[in-house]
């Protein structure tokens, strides 16, 4: 099952996660299946092709969980919230599984109906309990609208199951600044970056921290991490012209 985001991030919800999609080979769309070939505009982001072609194989075929996924990947790529969970939503009737559900809260965390999201990664959570990335994005949902007790918690039952992952510990760090708990945020986001000095959100929220504990030195260097990585990020190409 393609996934629309993997890893909300608080503070980036758009990025920094840890992409879990599947590659996909072969030689050409021309010479493949339609799905297959809808699956391949999608990884190229094109996506006003992928919902084109997708619409003729809903239509011709009947709806799918997978073809459902992908358009409304696609629609959510667009800005188009209301297509987008129409879709995703209707993925979850026809298949009511971990990935389905947290694609309907990854969506609607994207597009800011966090508790909406929770309610999602919640039944997530009930299928496949303790898994850390659901709670962690369970957590995410939970801070989005202020019910930061609920995303300490778990969080911190995440960590019992992966202890060593930076976008964890950088949302525990967001978690405990939150609260005012800045001894604790600190600690919890300088541990991130000991697993993965190169992960942007981390270096962000130190500079946070730092400012908000008047801390100017560490401040100015975080920030300077943060910006130096910004620059020497590779552009996101755009997608290429439909021919």
């Amino acid at each position: 099952m393609l996934s629309l985001i993997v890893g909300v991030m608080v503070c980036a919800c758009s990025s920094g996660g840890k992409a879990t999609q599947e590659t996909v080979t072969a030689a050409s769309p021309q010479q493949t299946d339609p799905i297959i070939q809808a699956e391949l505009l999608v990884f190229d982001q094109e996506y006003t092709a992928a919902i084109k072609l997708l619409s003729r194989i809903i239509e011709d075929e009947g709806p799918t969980a997978y073809a459902l996924t992908l358009r409304g990947i696609s629609y959510a790529k667009m800005n188009l919230p209301y297509p987008a969970f129409a879709d995703l939503v209707e993925a979850t009737r026809i298949d009511y599984s971990v990935e389905t559900l947290m694609n309907v809260g990854n969506a609607e965390r994207m597009f800011g109906f966090c508790e909406r999201a929770a309610d999602a990664f919640r039944k997530a959570s009930a299928l496949q309990p303790n898994d850390y990335q659901i709670l962690n994005n369970l957590a995410s949902a939970y801070l989005c609208y202020g019910k930061i007790d609920l995303g300490l918690e778990a969080l911190q039952e995440a960590r019992k199951h992966h202890a060593n992952d930076e976008i964890l510990l950088t949302n525990l760090a967001i978690a405990h600044s939150m609260k005012q708990n800045f001894e604790e945020a600190r600690r919890a986001v300088e541990d991130a970056l000991r697993l993965n000095g190169s992960y942007m959100p981390a270096h962000r929220t130190l500079y946070q921290i730092c400012v908000k504990t008047d801390d100017l030195a560490c401040a100015q260097k975080a920030n300077a991490q943060y910006e130096s990585l910004k620059s020497a990020r590779p552009r996101r190409t755009a997608p290429r012209k439909q021919r």
